[in-house]
């Protein structure tokens, strides 16, 4: 399996795209990672160094997926090998707060990673446990090699 996916949102009308508008980093574009784990962040010293989220992304994924030897296929496991890559940027936010100034790492930088994952075709839909090992990513990025999911496949 080969998989691409992008977007870019901008503001109707010169306005600001709210956060919950932006796109945010995470296992969904590139496993390896935790939930909002990458893009652009606020790093400016005594906050919490949030994902501030960012107004454009790309990701690729390519995927090899088999059925395990001597387990029957009615069983539904199937094992998966994987790479992903990927990239959240572009803040167009506020660049202050109460007269502060915002610094956000803010740069088109590449995060990769490589995996094996397990998935069950069980009665109640997918479940899927993935290991994913991040090849390349940002000081500030935060990693979460395990997950699990439910859902599609």
């Amino acid at each position: 399996m080969v998989r691409a996916q992008g977007g870019y949102v901008t503001g109707w009308g010169g306005q600001q795209v709210p956060p919950m508008n932006s796109f945010f980093g995470g296992p969904t574009m590139v496993r390896g990672f935790t939930t909002n784990g990458f893009g652009p962040r606020d790093l400016t010293p005594g906050t919490t160094m949030d994902n501030v989220g960012g107004s454009a992304y790309w990701a690729t994924t390519a995927e090899l997926q088999s059925g395990i030897p001597g387990v029957p296929d009615e069983y539904g496991l199937r094992a998966s090998a994987f790479v992903d890559a990927g990239s959240v940027f572009r803040y167009t936010g506020p660049t202050s707060v109460g007269g502060t100034a915002l610094q956000v790492a803010n740069k088109n930088v590449v995060r990769s990673s490589v995996g094996m994952g397990l998935t069950w075709a069980s009665p109640f839909g997918a479940l899927t446990v993935d290991y994913a090992v991040p090849l390349t990513k940002a000081a500030y990025d935060v990693v979460e090699p395990h997950r699990f999911s439910a859902g599609g496949f």
